[in-house]
């Protein structure tokens, strides 16, 4: 059973991931669980894109400059293009599995 402390926290968490209609919903334990499945799925999406940024020059080289930068120009865009790979997994994900958040919502 659910505290209402818990009920609220959980409430947050899917008014924070674009369920604006999470306050009329009825919070349990099948909703925490299908909360639960979206995290995990998160983490493999965090996974797949890579986002930690890496160190390519640790010391400065003249004659490697026009090098490094030519690779900062194809690192940035990758960069980006995995943010919206992220971004793309994440709303799949949510869209995903929807249904079942708006059926465990309404108890079903």
């Amino acid at each position: 059973m659910l505290t209402e402390e818990e009920k609220e926290e959980v409430r947050k968490v899917f008014k924070s991931i674009g369920y604006a209609d999470a306050d009329a919903w009825q919070i349990n334990e099948k909703l925490v669980g299908v909360l639960g499945k979206i995290v995990s799925e998160s983490k493999v999406c965090t996974s797949r894109a890579k986002l930690a940024p890496i160190d390519i020059l640790t010391s400065f080289k003249p004659g490697y400059f026009a090098l490094g930068k030519a690779f900062l120009k194809v690192y940035m865009r990758m960069s980006t293009d995995n943010k919206k790979a992220y971004d793309a997994c994440l709303n799949t994900t949510k869209n995903s599995l929807s249904i079942e958040v708006y059926e465990a919502a309404n108890g079903l």
